[in-house]
């Protein structure tokens, strides 16, 4: 499961800032406001880049996480079961 996580939300948020970063609204639209907006979009998809890239560092931590909960879990499964001798 842990693997899974990972490889499949991790190029998902790879795809998703890098179509962030592609699009070049305030670019296209000429107004008054067309500085304004195009600093604001700026900074804001700057923002959701660099935060999928820190949820894209975070999923080895999950991943890391998963595998040792699921060792503890089978750890104390094996220390609780009754044995006869």
């Amino acid at each position: 499961m842990a693997k899974r996580i990972s490889e499949t939300m991790g190029p998902t948020f790879t795809k998703t800032a890098a179509q962030i970063g592609s699009l070049n609204l305030a670019e296209v639209s000429f107004t008054a406001v067309t500085v304004q907006l195009a600093i604001a979009y700026t900074e804001a998809s700057a923002f959701f880049i660099q935060d999928m890239k820190s949820k894209t560092d975070r999923l080895a931590e999950i991943e890391c996480g998963l595998h040792t909960v699921a060792a503890n879990w089978k750890q104390a499964g094996e220390a609780s079961t009754l044995k006869t001798v």
